[in-house]
């Protein structure tokens, strides 16, 4: 029998949800240690947009236990939300070591039911599926930024 969803773990959400089913082994293990990721009722809407196994990422915590927020937050499938946990973990907060300290992660868009580069007619787009973010930069704690809006590479901080 699965353990039941701690309230703290639930989040509300805006678009037609369903009621949160029992939390998936991938919400079960992200843990408060990894990573602040409230559970999301699954999301069905037109055109076959949505999804299940959601989870809405708001801050990975780092090995030290400081807590690097996402601005805002994304809503997405709990895998992906393990990915960007460890990719921020494991890879942008090391980085950022050399320069500052890693205050947030920039969102530029998560879920969003639309086709793919917002073209009518083309594919869903992975956004659409919850398979998918737009990561904008991060912010140090200096007031630094390394962005990769416009240029999609990091700019020399």
């Amino acid at each position: 029998m699965n353990p039941p969803i701690a309230p703290d773990r639930r989040a509300s959400t805006d678009k037609k949800t369903s009621e949160i089913p029992n939390p998936s082994a991938c919400q079960i293990a992200l843990t408060e240690h990894l990573a602040i990721a409230p559970i999301v009722p699954p999301i069905e809407e037109p055109g076959g947009c949505g999804g299940d196994d959601l989870v809405r990422l708001e801050s990975v915590i780092l090995q030290n236990g400081a807590r690097v927020p996402l601005r805002p937050a994304a809503v997405v499938r709990c895998p992906l939300a393990k990915a960007i946990a460890d990719w921020v973990r494991e890879d942008v907060a090391p980085l950022a070591r050399d320069v500052g300290v890693l205050r947030q992660v920039d969102i530029a868009g998560s879920n969003e039911g639309r086709d793919r580069n917002r073209g009518s007619g083309e594919n869903l787009s992975e956004h659409a599926r919850a398979k998918a973010i737009d990561g904008d930069g991060v912010s140090l704690r200096s007031a630094r930024a390394m962005s990769v809006r416009g240029q999609w590479a990091a700019q020399r901080v």
